[in-house]
């Protein structure tokens, strides 16, 4: 009996030991897995934490960036047909409308004599305001643009087109044949000094090849420099337009031309603008 009660006390320990095994083996299973489970939270937390900073970079970059390219325009007007804005971030020059200029507050010049600083508005042509809505009369020719932009306008006189005028336009079309069509529209000279002046030849017809000229262009002191030159048969030359002087000007202290386009049948269309650069003259608008 006493042998019995031994072996059973024996067998008793070793199930208790087996069991002390068993839950030793699954606590420490178990706080392994903890383990991992914070290990990978970390990891998660790490991983959205530079996830959220990236996309706060990112959202900053993109909110300099979009601050950095709101454009800046500055204007420039004479009338209706002649309404022009500078883009001071892409440096260049576009056609705008009525609406983009009005109310807005500029440099005015009348007869190209510094008038003041006022709002200008579109009624029938531009009228002025002062600070007080008060309206400004003006009479005079007139020209309207921003204080940031670096203009000043250029003093000029039309004069007359003569038969010389006419053998230098023939010389510089390298074509003697050509006959000026009366009645259609005007040849124009316009001196900025005695040997500076603009030519504008708008009526010139070539008998031998049956087209229609558009020719500008600009003598400095004998040197002369082409702005426009274009032809037109005689079929389409009611599409084609003729060209006029509305301006003259100087842009930071190049010389710049605006000119008024009008259609054959004397309807005006919108002006277009060309600058003296590098010995050569360049379409801005």
């Amino acid at each position: 009996m006493k042998r019995l009660n031994k072996n059973y006390i024996i067998i008793i320990t070793i199930f208790l030991l087996f069991f002390i095994c068993v839950l030793v083996y699954i606590y420490f299973i178990r706080n392994n897995n903890d383990n991992n489970i914070y290990v990978n939270n970390t990891s998660n937390n790490i991983n959205n934490n530079l996830s959220n900073n990236n996309s706060n970079i990112y959202n900053n970059t993109s909110n300099n960036t979009s601050i950095n390219k709101t454009n800046i325009y500055y204007y420039l007007t004479t009338d209706e047909f002649t309404l022009f804005r500078y883009s001071k971030n892409n440096k260049l020059w576009q056609s705008t409308d009525i609406d983009t200029i009005n109310n807005k507050k500029m440099d005015v010049y009348v007869n190209n004599n510094y008038f003041g600083n006022y709002y200008i508005y579109f009624g029938r042509n531009w009228s002025l305001l002062d600070d007080n809505k008060e309206y400004v009369s003006y009479d005079g020719k007139f020209i309207a643009f921003s204080k940031e932009l670096n203009i000043k306008p250029v003093n000029y006189r039309e004069g007359v087109f003569t038969n010389n005028i006419l053998s230098e336009v023939k010389k510089v079309l390298n074509n003697s044949n050509y006959n000026v069509i009366e009645n259609i529209h005007n040849n124009l000279i316009y001196y900025i000094t005695e040997n500076k002046y603009i030519v504008i030849a708008t009526n010139l017809y070539n008998a031998d090849t049956e087209l229609f000229y558009n020719l500008i262009y600009y003598n400095n002191a004998g040197n002369i420099e082409i702005i426009l030159k274009n032809s037109v048969g005689n079929s389409s030359k009611k599409d084609y337009p003729t060209y006029f002087l509305k301006n003259i000007i100087t842009i930071d202290n190049k010389l710049t031309l605006i000119f008024g386009k009008m259609s054959y049948e004397g309807k005006i269309l919108q002006s277009n603008m060309y600058q003296l650069s590098d010995d050569k003259f360049i379409k801005l608008v």
